[in-house]
């Protein structure tokens, strides 16, 4: 194990090397060996989204460089598209994991690429563009089984309702030949491929069987992991020099940007904190090279910095779906990274967790209950005195029954009550849009 470890170390020192964006990203992602994984897959422990790796496939299987680091790099690929989320929303699983795999393999190098890879080139008799998303080429393959005659069948969601199919799982004992042939082009190469890659042995199939991990996640789980894969590529991003992020192909790229682009904060949290540090009465001394000190003359001087401490309630309530919560988290994050002290205070219709927020997310979120604003502010006029309180929520409650001895500042998410009913809530509010 300690051997498979150190290679994958090796591995990651590699893509620094080369292409740093993947090197960064891997370097991020926790990893394990493990037997209880066929192959190499990305998979969920607990609320965490982890590589887990079999230590005789990575030494046998992969035993070419170049093969590691393309199975590697295609992994990543899969959380930076976030594949390994959306599977569960299609009507055919093994379906969408062909077209993952399509969307992905194109942007790993041939001689990175393991035999019996998914290409578009596998499906040379349906026209397929490059540089398309994993719902085109789902709905390419869907029409390949249509013109193959595949057996269709209708398939419900875990809900019982039921949803577009076209093919099912269920369905899938035909693709072994109980279909009569007459009623197939059997000589057609892609039809062949597809069936090839829809054999539940195959890696297109096998890699993707723990990926049922994180969709049979709790929802409170799902939106942790998602966040944890948000803040990774993200990081990954702003680590990687422009001129490396060149190296990158095209489509990437833009995917990149887009996304980078689509967390920016939606307040500008910079000047809401100038704000309320002006309020704040704690000072703290700062030595400093560049002013030298006006009683010595010497350097280094001192200098007056203000230290912002703040109590951020976040709204757990059942109200607040899994979505608000995100968005909550990621304005918190950068809401962190202008230098404030933050304490964070889970509330539904009491007091859950409290805890020091320090860039990451918490293991679990408590809630899911009524709503009451009152417990949070009752704590930091006792117990916390904070310069400032942040309140996210959807603004769903009635009034706190407590004024608030800080300053406080209302955060509704987009789902939330309209700025114009929420009057009744003492101090400023925002809205996220």
């Amino acid at each position: 194990m300690k051997n498979v470890l150190d290679q994958l170390t090796q591995t990651s020192i590699q893509f620094l090397l080369k292409e740093p964006y993947y090197g960064h990203f891997f370097t991020s992602l926790l990893r394990q060996v493990t037997e209880y994984v066929p192959t190499l897959a990305v998979s969920a422990v607990g609320n965490s989204v982890v590589l887990s790796v079999n230590p005789q496939f990575w030494s046998q299987g992969l035993s070419n460089p170049d093969h590691r680091l393309g199975v590697v790099k295609h992994e990543i690929l899969h959380l930076v598209f976030g594949h390994v989320f959306r599977g569960r929303n299609f009507a055919n699983t093994r379906i969408f994991n062909i077209a993952a795999d399509l969307v992905v393999n194109q942007y790993v190098a041939s001689n990175q690429l393991p035999a019996g890879a998914v290409l578009i080139s596998s499906f040379s008799s349906i026209k397929m563009e490059r540089d398309q998303t994993v719902d085109y080429y789902y709905n390419k393959l869907i029409e390949l089984t249509e013109t193959a005659n595949f057996c269709v069948s209708p398939e419900t969601s875990s809900d019982g309702n039921a949803i577009d199919s076209r093919i099912s799982d269920n369905s899938l004992d035909s693709f072994s030949g109980e279909e009569p042939k007459e009623n197939r082009d059997t000589n057609d190469k892609s039809i062949q491929n597809l069936e090839s890659f829809l054999e539940l042995q195959h890696p297109a199939q096998d890699r993707h069987d723990s990926w049922d991990q994180i969709y049979n996640a709790s929802g409170a789980d799902r939106a942790l992991m998602e966040a944890q894969v948000d803040q990774a590529i993200i990081q990954s991003i702003e680590k990687t020099a422009i001129k490396d992020r060149g190296l990158l192909p095209a489509f990437l790229n833009r995917r990149l940007n887009d996304f980078q682009q689509s967390l920016k904060p939606k307040v500008n949290w910079r000047r809401v904190v100038r704000i309320f540090a002006e309020s704040s009465s704690r000072t703290y001394l700062k030595n400093t090279l560049k002013r030298p000190s006006k009683r010595y003359g010497t350097t280094p001087g001192t200098k007056v910095r203000r230290r912002q401490k703040f109590m951020v309630a976040v709204d757990t309530s059942g109200s607040v779906n899994q979505d608000e919560l995100q968005t909550f988290f990621s304005e918190i994050y950068h809401l962190w990274r202008w230098g404030a002290e933050i304490q964070v205070v889970e509330c539904d219709a009491e007091i859950g967790q409290i805890w020091q927020y320090s860039g990451q997310l918490p293991s679990m979120v408590t809630g899911g209950g009524g709503t009451n604003f009152t417990p949070p502010i009752e704590y930091a006029n006792k117990d916390y005195h904070p310069d400032a309180i942040f309140y996210f929520t959807d603004g769903h409650a009635p009034a706190p029954s407590q004024l608030s001895r800080s300053s406080i500042l209302w955060v509704i998410s987009s789902p939330g009550i309209n700025l114009e009913e929420s009057a009744f809530l003492p101090g400023r509010k925002i809205k996220l849009s």
